[in-house]
């Protein structure tokens, strides 16, 4: 069973059980930064089509290939395209099988909302497809990383969503990959609480100080779940 979703005037067919997107994607989604000269964008793991809707939505002029493993996902993504008329291409692969499909620096920008669990944490559950979206059992981050050098031209963007547990072991692997930090952003869901997501700007080209961005809040109070003003516009509250 399915339902139609809205985001504003975008439109989503999302299942009632089991894989469903978060705040976390949207956020991720607005974070992205387009310049003119960028065109060609990767959504590595693009679920139902969510951020790369969001992307096309925001700049029109971008082509945008999405990838996803899972099928049912992945034919989700074609339909949600189409309740938009958004022309976006998705593709049901691997993602790490893409180094056959496509030339080294083939991208301008990637985007990815990765699995933030290593298989051996956290709890799986029963539905599956919720599985291989929350936890590693499809995902390396170091392969990814590597992937990312490849597909990125000189002076790509890699833009990254991660929990703030494992902050130390992502700035670790960032720094060994040879890729650099430009932008790091910290989310929490409200003052009064503790930092859980972040968001990162990374760079394929050398940038020697990263800038700590302000911090974003999702909602105004600990007790009071009303979204920030800034998180509003994203869900065009």
């Amino acid at each position: 069973m399915s339902e139609l979703t809205t985001l504003g005037p975008l439109k989503f067919i999302q299942p009632k059980k089991g894989y469903r997107h978060g705040i976390d994607s949207v956020l991720l989604a607005n974070f992205v930064e387009v310049s003119k000269h960028h065109k060609n964008i990767l959504d590595a793991g693009s679920g139902d089509g969510i951020i790369s809707i969001i992307l096309k939505s925001r700049f029109p002029h971008l082509n945008i290939t999405g990838v996803e493993i899972q099928e049912k996902l992945y034919k989700l993504s074609i339909e949600n395209a189409k309740l938009n008329n958004f022309d976006i291409q998705f593709i049901h692969t691997n993602l790490f099988y893409l180094k056959n499909r496509f030339k080294p620096e083939t991208f301008d920008i990637i985007v990815c909302n990765p699995p933030y669990y290593p298989v051996k944490n956290g709890r799986l559950c029963e539905n599956r497809e919720k599985n291989y979206a929350r936890h590693e059992i499809f995902f390396n981050i170091d392969n990814f990383l590597k992937l990312c050098k490849y597909l990125l031209n000189a002076k790509g963007i890699l833009f990254l969503i991660y929990p703030h547990n494992r902050f130390i072991e992502i700035l670790e692997k960032v720094k060994n990959s040879g890729l650099f930090f430009k932008k790091i952003r910290f989310i929490y869901n409200s003052v009064d609480e503790s930092s859980n997501l972040i968001l990162f700007e990374i760079l394929k080209m050398n940038y020697k100080i990263p800038i700590i961005d302000k911090p974003l809040i999702i909602y105004k109070s600990k007790d009071k779940k009303e979204y920030t003003e800034e998180v509003k516009n994203y869900l065009y509250l």
